[in-house]
């Protein structure tokens, strides 16, 4: 079942959290930040609102883009037999 997002609601956290592709480690750390209040929020409260669910889902989205960017994974390198 998904969950109905009133759009206004979403449109005031967007505006308040200001959520861009990130470009550097500062940006990281604010959006960071805003993801471990939101995890926060949402284990006080038990569960967080669909707008804040959206906002949570948008940021570690941007976290992880910018991670896999800036942090790619090393090929593995077989071992000696």
């Amino acid at each position: 079942m998904t969950a109905i997002v009133n759009e206004e609601k979403y449109g005031a956290l967007l505006a308040a959290v200001r959520p861009a592709v990130i470009t550097d480690d500062t940006e990281l750390e604010r959006l960071t930040e805003e993801v471990n209040r939101l995890v926060t929020q949402g284990i006080k409260e038990t569960r967080l609102c669909p707008e804040e669910e959206k906002l949570l889902a948008l940021l570690t989205r941007l976290i992880e883009d910018y991670e896999q960017q800036t942090e790619p994974i090393n090929e593995a390198v077989p071992a000696a037999a």
